[in-house]
Protein backbone atom coordinates (compact mmCIF):
# COMPACT_ATOMS: atom_id res chain seq x y z
CA UNK A 1 0.00 0.00 0.00
CA UNK A 2 1.50 3.37 -0.99
CA UNK A 3 1.65 6.27 1.42
CA UNK A 4 -1.59 8.27 1.45
CA UNK A 5 -1.05 11.65 -0.19
CA UNK A 6 -2.68 13.51 2.70
CA UNK A 7 0.09 12.24 5.02
CA UNK A 8 2.78 13.65 2.75
CA UNK A 9 0.91 16.94 2.39
CA UNK A 10 0.41 17.22 6.14
CA UNK A 11 4.10 16.62 6.90
CA UNK A 12 5.30 19.02 4.23
CA UNK A 13 2.95 21.74 5.47
CA UNK A 14 3.56 21.29 9.21
CA UNK A 15 7.23 20.39 9.67
CA UNK A 16 10.01 22.87 8.98
CA UNK A 17 13.08 21.07 7.61
CA UNK A 18 15.33 23.96 8.65
CA UNK A 19 14.17 23.62 12.26
CA UNK A 20 14.75 19.87 12.14
CA UNK A 21 18.24 20.51 10.79
CA UNK A 22 18.95 22.79 13.75
CA UNK A 23 17.68 20.08 16.10
CA UNK A 24 20.00 17.49 14.55
CA UNK A 25 22.98 19.89 14.47
CA UNK A 26 22.44 20.71 18.14
CA UNK A 27 22.28 17.01 18.98
CA UNK A 28 25.38 16.32 16.87
CA UNK A 29 27.38 19.19 18.38
CA UNK A 30 26.55 18.20 21.97
CA UNK A 31 27.77 14.65 21.56
CA UNK A 32 30.95 13.89 23.48
CA UNK A 33 33.01 12.65 20.54
CA UNK A 34 31.51 14.93 17.88
CA UNK A 35 29.70 11.99 16.31
CA UNK A 36 26.29 11.25 17.72
CA UNK A 37 25.73 7.51 17.83
CA UNK A 38 22.04 7.42 18.59
CA UNK A 39 20.30 9.28 15.77
CA UNK A 40 17.79 6.42 15.69
CA UNK A 41 16.81 7.11 19.31
CA UNK A 42 16.37 10.82 18.59
CA UNK A 43 14.29 10.17 15.47
CA UNK A 44 12.17 7.50 17.17
CA UNK A 45 11.48 9.76 20.12
CA UNK A 46 10.68 12.72 17.91
CA UNK A 47 8.33 10.78 15.64
CA UNK A 48 6.55 9.15 18.59
CA UNK A 49 6.04 12.56 20.18
CA UNK A 50 4.76 14.03 16.91
CA UNK A 51 2.30 11.19 16.36
CA UNK A 52 1.08 11.54 19.95
CA UNK A 53 0.68 15.29 19.46
CA UNK A 54 -1.43 14.75 16.32
CA UNK A 55 -3.26 11.66 17.61
CA UNK A 56 -6.68 13.32 17.21
CA UNK A 57 -6.03 14.03 13.54
CA UNK A 58 -4.70 10.57 12.63
CA UNK A 59 -6.98 8.01 14.18
CA UNK A 60 -6.03 4.77 12.43
CA UNK A 61 -2.95 2.71 13.15
CA UNK A 62 -2.04 2.76 9.46
CA UNK A 63 -2.18 6.57 9.27
CA UNK A 64 -0.02 6.90 12.37
CA UNK A 65 2.46 4.40 10.98
CA UNK A 66 2.72 6.34 7.71
CA UNK A 67 3.05 9.59 9.62
CA UNK A 68 6.05 8.23 11.56
CA UNK A 69 7.64 6.94 8.37
CA UNK A 70 7.15 10.23 6.51
CA UNK A 71 8.52 12.33 9.38
CA UNK A 72 11.53 10.01 9.61
CA UNK A 73 12.15 10.55 5.92
CA UNK A 74 12.72 14.25 6.61
CA UNK A 75 15.77 13.40 8.72
CA UNK A 76 17.64 11.29 6.14
CA UNK A 77 19.05 14.12 3.96
CA UNK A 78 19.93 16.15 7.06
CA UNK A 79 21.93 13.34 8.65
CA UNK A 80 23.55 12.51 5.32
CA UNK A 81 24.68 16.13 4.96
CA UNK A 82 26.11 16.22 8.50
CA UNK A 83 28.00 12.95 8.23
CA UNK A 84 29.48 13.54 4.77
Amino acid sequence: MPMPSFINDFVMNNFDVDELELLILNYHNRSEDGLAQNYADLINGFTLAAVYFYRDKFLSYEDRRWLRIRISMLFAPIIHKILN
